[in-house]
């Protein structure tokens, strides 16, 4: 019983938040066209569809999740050449509206996925986290992120 219930724990702490998430919103939407580019794509796990934001400066990404949890890390897979320049991560730890910068990252241009480590202890009981995306390589502003997970536990 003991064996099961540590299987059972490492298999939701491998799986990450994603399954915590209730709601996800973005800024923007390449063309409008939600069912191509939508918010629906950023953590479907599916490496072949992706979220692609419209022109204009500081998109942003925003996830509420299903309770108080514990972040410890957010990845990125952006496109190359629609990478913003920097990263800000912020949370909110009891309204789900106020949030508080915790961390920035200033973002290489490429395709890799890029890990965003946040400070120990500044992202405990978060109920909502926001990605402000600042800048861009693409010259319109434009973004693309084909994978987002966040790392935690419950």
């Amino acid at each position: 019983l003991l064996f099961f219930f540590f299987v059972v724990l490492v298999a939701v702490m491998a799986e990450g938040l994603t399954a915590r998430v209730a709601r996800v919103a973005v800024s923007s939407v390449k063309d409008g066209d939600a069912t191509t580019y939508g918010k629906q794509h950023l953590m479907d796990g599916d490496d072949e569809t992706c979220w692609a934001s419209s022109q204009g400066e500081k998109q942003w990404i925003r996830v509420e999740f299903d309770g108080a949890r514990l972040l410890t890390a957010v990845q990125l897979q952006f496109q190359a050449g629609f990478v913003p320049k920097s990263v800000e991560v912020l949370v909110a730890k009891e309204d789900p509206k106020r949030f508080e910068t915790i961390h920035t990252h200033e973002t290489p241009d490429f395709n890799g996925i890029q890990t965003l480590n946040l400070p120990p202890g500044s992202a405990e009981g978060v109920v909502a986290m926001k990605l402000v995306l600042h800048g861009s390589s693409d010259l319109f502003g434009r973004i693309t992120i084909y994978q987002l997970r966040l790392l935690g536990s419950l």
